[in-house]
């Protein structure tokens, strides 16, 4: 269980988090305090204000906690051991893990890099050892990895998804931290946007459609041939937008419209007429900076709606009123109709 009280620091401002096992994903740059937060769940920095607790204690003074976090920095530091190995085999022996060192490099297919220096570790490198020993953890209670997919030439995707996917399935909490809206959709089906140092809202599903609510995706269709999908695609009435950038994406077409269920059917059915094989049909995805431009946008009207609420209450007549009527004197209860005397 990894909990972010109301937790200030640097670029972060009051983030409360509550997140149990399985796999959550922040979709935010280091602008917005990605960076930061990674460092804080890895309990390499201290907040300000608030609390960062692992299963009810506080990663930066507790070890033994410490020893169960896999993390990956967004900036990877270089190390002064005299070996890949030799700075591994210290990793282990902190974590009473009952593996070597070059057990742990050849099952993430970096055996060969344990007698290398550290001072000829590239930067990706680096980052490529860090996610290797992240995902090596026993039995890990938080996983906090900050570009899981991006900048790591000796790890195969595949291989990280796989680790990944297995440390949620033992019941670990991981949080992978990236900027790209690309790489969420394929860590996750929702992410909660980190904007300016502030959680502001979790994506919903599906994930390209709620990313910028009130707008609708362009399909991005991949054919094996464009120009007879273009013929077929301009006679439709759903569709409102065609683009095909033949000299850099020759096999791409961006496919836009104003419903995105519609416009899927549409080139299915194209491509089936004019018996055409798709390559892939995916929702296109916004850059963050457009995310952010829908927060904003969020933000402002809903402040406009509690003004224009706020507004209509100072403006309502007051309820009228009625004057209670005379009391009537006391006496006996009449007889009900009908009643015998």
């Amino acid at each position: 269980m990894l909990e972010l009280v109301h937790v200030g620091c640097s670029s972060l401002h009051d983030v409360s988090l509550a997140l149990g096992p399985g796999h959550h994903v922040v979709l935010g740059s280091p602008g917005d305090g990605a960076s930061v937060l990674v460092e804080l769940i890895a309990g390499l920095r201290t907040p300000a204000r608030g609390q960062v607790r692992v299963n009810g204690e506080d990663p930066a003074r507790a070890p033994k906690v410490r020893a169960t976090l896999g993390t990956v920095l967004a900036h990877e530091p270089s190390f002064t051991c005299k070996t890949v190995k030799s700075w591994v085999e210290q990793i282990v022996a902190v974590r009473a893990d009952p593996r070597s060192a070059t057990e742990l490099l050849g099952e993430m297919g970096l055996n060969g890099w344990a007698a290398r220096a550290p001072g000829s570790l590239s930067a990706a490198e680096r980052r490529s050892l860090a996610m290797a020993v992240a995902l090596s953890v026993r039995a890990p209670s938080v996983l906090a990895l900050y570009e899981p997919l991006a900048a790591l030439p000796a790890l195969p995707h595949k291989l990280v998804l796989d680790r990944i996917d297995a440390a949620v399935t033992a019941g670990a909490c991981v949080v992978s931290v990236t900027a790209s809206p690309r790489q969420a959709s394929r860590l996750a089906p929702s992410a909660w946007v980190l904007d300016h140092g502030r959680i502001v809202r979790q994506t919903g599903v599906p994930f390209a459609e709620k990313l910028c609510p009130g707008t609708v995706p362009d399909l991005l269709v991949r054919v094996d041939s464009p120009r007879a999908l273009l013929a077929r695609l301009a006679e439709c009435a759903d569709v409102a937008g065609l683009r095909w950038a033949e000299g850099s994406a020759p096999n791409e077409v961006r496919v836009s419209g104003t419903d995105l269920e519609r416009l899927s059917l549409e080139v299915l059915r194209a491509a089936r007429d004019a018996n055409l094989h798709l390559l892939s049909l995916v929702p296109s995805l916004p850059a963050l900076e457009s995310v952010h431009a829908a927060d904003a946008g969020l933000a402002r009207g809903a402040y406009e709606r509690a003004l224009e609420a706020a507004r209509g209450a100072m403006h309502a007549p007051a309820a009228a009123t009625v004057p209670p009527g005379p009391t009537p004197p006391a006496g006996p209860t009449p007889p009900e109709p009908g009643a015998s005397s």
